[in-house]
């Protein structure tokens, strides 16, 4: 098997070994905390960093486990902080940077190969050199009406491809990123269908961009086999879906989840084939109340979904994505306002990029 089969298939199974720690952002708390999930039934705490400057208003965060760093987008501090997690019961700050191109920062993607990370802020995507995570330097920043309120962000590394979900523009945008100092856009699509434009998940076998609409409360299928000429595959709408916001996916067995802040639900969507979206199941509880994110342990098959009003993390069996259930469930104040989640296996459920 080639490297590169090798890592898609990491990339659909979540990566070979299971998840222990789940690194949650609380936009409230201003905080990043360190949630034991060895034993997804009883949820622990092991730590929480806050800190009101660097960290205010935390929205995304990704990880780079083999220098055991954290990054943190924060819209408030207009930041990216890095943060040490090689103790995760002990966290502590690295650097932080702090740039207008920051203003509203959103979410954050990490190319480890090439030590750089990608944050949507507002009408933006910035580039930033983490080579190392003491010193954080800005390489390039692109700003486009196409991303005008630009949400979550992918990587196709192999390709060298952003993809931005922005909710103003009700779009997404291909970003060439082959040169992180000189950032290009390469197509945006923008559809009703794409309304309030949250989240942005990637199908690199089947070159399939998924996005979620908070707006549209919908999923969207995309065709990227050519990232410079975009288009609209399937869409599918529903109550399950009021508000969908995180999307992670489940490529051996075809699965999108999507978390959902009105409906509170964890949703799974058959995308066998993307041009016929199909739900499967969807759940719905109180430990769920402004479900806003969602990340895969394939492993033990687990989601691990980050609610906003609920203050909470919570662990869902998706061992059969048409029989959804809770395992467990962690509420906190250092989770006030938990809105991003990110697992500690190697590929998207970490860094948000797929090769």
């Amino acid at each position: 098997m080639s490297g590169i089969a090798k890592k898609i298939m990491q990339a659909g199974a979540g990566g070979a070994e299971a998840a222990t720690v789940a690194y949650v952002s609380a936009n409230r708390a201003d905080s990043i905390t360190a949630i034991d999930i060895s034993n997804p039934s009883a949820l622990s705490q092991l730590d929480s960093l806050s800190n009101a400057t660097n960290l205010e208003g935390a929205t995304g965060v990704a990880l780079d486990l083999t220098n055991q760093v954290a990054y943190v987008a924060s819209g408030n501090a207009t930041s990216v902080t890095a943060i040490d997690i090689s103790n995760p019961s002990a966290l502590s700050e690295l650097d932080s940077i702090e740039s207008n191109n920051f203003e509203n920062v959103s979410d954050v993607a990490l190319d480890l190969t090439n030590q750089v990370a990608y944050v949507t802020s507002a009408v933006r995507i910035t580039a930033i050199d983490i080579s190392n995570p003491s010193a954080l330097s800005q390489l390039d920043s692109l700003s486009s009406t196409n991303l005008d309120g630009a949400n979550g962000v992918a990587l196709d590394l192999t390709n060298q491809v952003a993809y931005v979900a922005s909710d103003t523009e009700n779009s997404i945008t291909a970003i060439d990123i082959s040169n992180p100092s000189a950032l290009g856009e390469l197509d945006s699509l923008s559809s009703n269908n794409l309304e309030g434009a949250y989240d942005v998940a990637l199908d690199l076998t089947n070159q399939v961009a998924y996005v979620t609409s908070a707006a549209d409360s919908s999923i969207t299928a995309i065709d990227i086999s050519n990232p410079s000429a975009l288009s609209e595959l399937d869409n599918l709408s529903n109550a399950n879906l009021n508000a969908a916001r995180g999307v992670a996916l489940d490529l051996t067995n075809q699965v999108a989840y999507v978390a959902s802040s009105d409906a509170d639900s964890i949703t799974a969507i058959d995308i066998s084939n993307p041009s016929a979206l199909s739900e499967l199941d969807s759940l719905s509880s109180g430990n769920l109340n402004g479900a806003y994110d969602v990340a895969l342990d394939l492993t033990k098959q687990v989601a691990y979904v980050a609610s906003l009003t609920a203050d909470s993390i919570t662990a869902i069996d998706i061992s059969n994505p048409s029989a959804l259930s809770q395992l467990g469930s962690l509420s906190s104040t250092n989770l006030d306002g938990a809105i991003r989640v990110a697992l500690n296996i190697e590929g998207p459920a970490s860094t948000n990029a797929y090769e």
